[in-house]
């Protein structure tokens, strides 16, 4: 097999960019270039990372509703 198919399949690292993102085990990511690491078993996908900007939003959505 060439290497432009591991290339291809290898995952990008959100933080650097670089395709050099391994599965350390089951649930935990790590990059080899600029070791950024998620683990992945917490509740929801990136182990909860997502819900960071919700109460962000919420509170700007009610600031909007009481400016109206």
């Amino acid at each position: 097999m060439s290497l432009d198919i591991y290339q291809h399949d290898a995952l990008e690292c959100p933080r650097c960019g670089k395709r050099t993102l391994v599965q350390k085990s089951q649930n935990r990511y790590q990059c080899l270039w600029c070791h950024f690491q998620r683990d992945l078993s917490g509740p929801g996908l990136g182990g909860g990372d997502w819900l960071a900007p919700i109460p962000a939003l919420v509170l700007a959505a009610l600031i909007m509703l009481m400016l109206l």
